[in-house]
Parts: structure tokens; sequence; C-alpha cells
């Protein structure tokens, strides 16, 4: 039992962590920020983010259905959804036009 909620958690922060790097993205671009640092981390976890995303939903998926209601998989689920998702609008945005 404690090694499952172990793992929810650790997918919990990840999530969070994962959220916060596109939040923080999102406002050095809208208030132009362009720091030197700024910058090397955007290139630097950009790609690891994006990857990370889509796989941190299907853990949070896999491990909802594993085990019954756990609020840290659920709010993880949502976070990582809502990223995945935005990534996925992006992403077809971009290539469209």
């Amino acid at each position: 039992m404690k090694e499952s909620y172990e793992k929810g958690t650790a997918v919990f922060y990840a999530s969070i962590g994962n959220a916060l790097f596109f939040i923080w993205v999102y406002l050095t671009y809208v208030f132009e920020i362009d720091w030197v640092i700024a910058g090397v981390f955007h290139e630097l976890l950009m790609i690891p983010m994006i990857i990370a995303a889509p796989v941190l939903l299907i853990t949070s998926i896999w491990m909802l259905l594993q085990k019954p209601f756990q609020w840290t998989v659920v709010v993880s689920l949502v976070l990582t959804a809502f990223v995945t998702v935005a990534i996925t609008y992006l992403f077809y945005r971009d290539f469209s036009s």
C-alpha cells in the first residue's frame, strides 16, 4: 500500500513540475524575458518536458485503473491532460499553417 502511495505522490509532483515548466515558458514568452539563463533552460528542458507530458498522462491513467480513487493521481491526470492537449493543439496550429 505504501509503495503505491509513493508512486502516486511521485507522479503528482512530476505533473506539477511539468505544468509549472510550461507556465514559466509561457510567462517568459508573454513578458518577453530574454535572460540568457532562461533561454538555456528552455533549450535544455523543452524536449524532455514535451515527452514527459504524455508519459505522465499514460502513467496517471494506468495508476488510476490499478487502484481506486487517489486524489494525487486524479490531480496529476487533470494537469497532464491539460498540458498534453495544449501541446498537441500548439503543434497542430504550427504545422497546419
